[in-house]
């Protein structure tokens, strides 16, 4: 969840910028990430497949695990 949360950062300052799905928008400024914010990136990830696959591309299975 926190790749995803990275990947709607990077979004922001992106040229053009693309915006983060308006679930995460909330938690972008997290240092830490309590429970119910991975719950909602999790949510967004499940819900949005153009973000899911964004968030796809900037990591590998050998990071992350299966």
């Amino acid at each position: 969840m926190e790749v995803a949360i990275g990947v709607a950062r990077e979004g922001l300052v992106a040229e053009p910028p693309v915006p983060p799905p308006r679930g995460l928008v909330p938690l972008l400024g997290f240092t830490r990430f309590p429970d119910p914010a991975l719950a909602a990136a999790r949510r967004v990830i499940d819900e949005d497949e153009g973000f899911r696959h964004r968030v796809r591309s900037a990591t590998t299975e050998h990071a992350l695990g299966r």
